[in-house]
């Protein structure tokens, strides 16, 4: 059945973004949030600071409108998202995460989207892949996507060309 449905959407402009892992990619997720008018803010352990203000992972969370993770999977980052972090991110939230499965509980936020403690959520990576187990799935309130923001002939064809100068450059 053909559906015409308008849904209230959010501006981005004066809402706060909180960035968890500020380097090259959460840099640039910074720039673009920026030039929409939005307050930046980003957690980092690494960096003592930044070209936006550096908080703590509780001040972020408490804060910030959407949180977009940007950290590697380790065991300091493994589950950095559980049921304990989810209670403190600001009721009404968005979760964006483009960086690896595992660094969010999966269940965990599946319950915060179904309770409505989290607005919505945005996964193109899980625990497992492809996902048809996780708990995501089927929610109203999450956008599921592969992980594939690369794959396209021009990534291709730069990262052939990286690979190609790196070589050269190793000989």
């Amino acid at each position: 059945a053909r559906s015409w449905e308008r849904r209230p959407g959010i501006e981005l402009a004066g809402k706060r973004l909180g960035i968890v892992g500020y380097g090259a990619v959460g840099r640039e997720v910074a720039r673009i949030a920026g030039s929409l008018g939005m307050d930046v803010v980003a957690h980092d352990p690494f960096l003592q600071e930044a070209d936006v203000e550096l908080v703590d992972l509780a001040t972020l969370l408490g804060s910030a409108d959407a949180i977009s993770l940007h950290v590697p999977l380790s065991e300091s980052t493994r589950d950095l998202i559980d049921a304990e972090a989810l209670e403190q991110i600001r009721p009404g939230a968005l979760l964006v995460n483009t960086a690896r499965g595992g660094i969010v509980d999966e269940q965990a936020l599946a319950e915060a989207l179904r309770s409505g403690r989290l607005a919505g959520a945005a996964v193109d990576v899980f625990a497992e892949e492809p996902p048809w187990g996780s708990p995501l799935v089927g929610l109203d309130n999450v956008v599921l996507s592969p992980h594939a923001g690369a794959a396209t002939a021009e990534a291709a064809r730069r990262a052939g060309l990286q690979a190609v100068e790196q070589l050269l450059r190793d000989l």
